[in-house]
């Protein structure tokens, strides 16, 4: 498991941390992805079956319409998506310009854990981007 797109090298053993922090920060997460803004899945963890192709296609259809939802009320851009299912959530984070994760959790969850749990992630993913950039 490694992400290489444009340039951009994430080594499997670094993916491997981040997911296991993001499934152990809370017990109701079940799914991980990680895709690009323009609907390509790069890697996903999950406990359960999902067609990452059509997860990452309908999450860049989420952070468009958030960016866009944003701009027309004047609020500078889509940072973080949160979607409520009566199944439980997706929250859809943008990464990088290039990079977004998704991360879904049943509807136990308690909200603020996955916030907290999806930013910190993004926030892991950026710093490993800043890092295979300067090496």
């Amino acid at each position: 498991m490694m992400i290489e797109k444009n340039d951009f090298v994430i080594e499997k053993s670094e993916l491997k941390n981040i997911f296991s922090k993001i499934f152990s920060s809370c017990n109701s997460i079940y799914a991980t992805l990680i895709s690009t803004t323009d609907g390509h899945p790069l890697v996903k963890q999950s406990r359960v079956n999902l067609n990452e192709s059509t997860l990452a296609a309908m999450t860049s259809s989420c952070i468009a319409l958030g960016d866009r939802i944003a701009t027309e009320v004047e609020q500078n851009g889509c940072e973080l998506t949160l979607i409520q299912n009566t199944e439980g959530y997706l929250a859809i984070k943008r990464v990088s310009r290039k990079w977004v994760i998704t991360v879904l959790a049943d509807k136990n969850v308690n909200l603020g854990l996955l916030l907290t749990a999806t930013k910190n992630a993004a926030k892991l993913l950026e710093e490993e981007l800043l890092a295979s950039i300067k090496n």
